[in-house]
């Protein structure tokens, strides 16, 4: 795993974490379900697996019954507060995050002092947006085989479409999560870019997003 797949497993894990958080805050009996989190998230449930695995081995988030039930650890609880409550101060497993004031910005973030530090943009998408998003994942698919893939590459190329798949789907798409999926998959197309298929797939690869 290079640095950029790091960064990106590392916010993963403190979006999934703070999910988690938000669900069962109001009840320390509560539950919350792995992949609802997940799929709320646009994890796939090999993603889900892997982030709640890494979780639940630092006790912030443990396992609780069969099904994918999950609860958040005292420890956890405290330490997800203690990163809301103090941004700018890091914690074991959250990055410092500063927050600024602006008097107006549009689609915009800013972050200061943090080194991968997770930042979540729910951007309110047109139906025609989400319909390209669809036609798109649509054609990939349709010209997958001829795309000659490696078999990792095409193992990555399906769990970001299923990704695109879950927020097209969902009521509160995160713009972050879509420009990022969409991101991986023009750098899976770029490395087979002599492929007429691939071409033609980034030429419809939706920029507005």
């Amino acid at each position: 795993m290079n640095a950029e797949e790091l960064a990106k497993e590392r916010q993963r894990r403190i979006l999934f974490a703070r999910a988690v958080y938000e669900q069962t805050v109001s009840d320390d009996f509560r539950l919350a379900n792995m992949y609802q989190v997940g799929e709320s998230l646009g994890f796939d449930a090999a993603t889900t697996r892997r982030v709640m695995e890494y979780l639940n081995g630092e006790g912030i988030v443990t396992y609780a019954t069969m099904g994918g039930n999950v609860a958040m650890s005292h420890a956890g609880r405290v330490e997800v507060e203690q990163a809301i409550s103090s941004p700018e101060q890091p914690t074991r497993h959250f990055a410092a995050i500063n927050f600024i004031n602006i008097g107006t910005m549009t689609n915009s973030q800013i972050s200061q002092a943090s080194q991968s530090s997770p930042q979540t943009q729910t951007i309110s998408l047109m139906p025609e947006q989400l319909g390209e998003l669809v036609k798109f994942v649509r054609e990939f698919r349709q010209e997958l085989p001829k795309l000659n893939l490696t078999e990792a590459d095409q193992r990555e190329a399906e769990a970001e479409l299923q990704t695109i798949e879950a927020q097209a789907n969902s009521t509160k798409p995160k713009h972050v999560v879509i420009k990022s999926t969409l991101d991986t998959l023009k750098e899976i197309l770029l490395r087979v870019g002599s492929s007429v298929a691939a071409q033609e797939l980034l030429k419809h690869l939706p920029q507005h997003l």
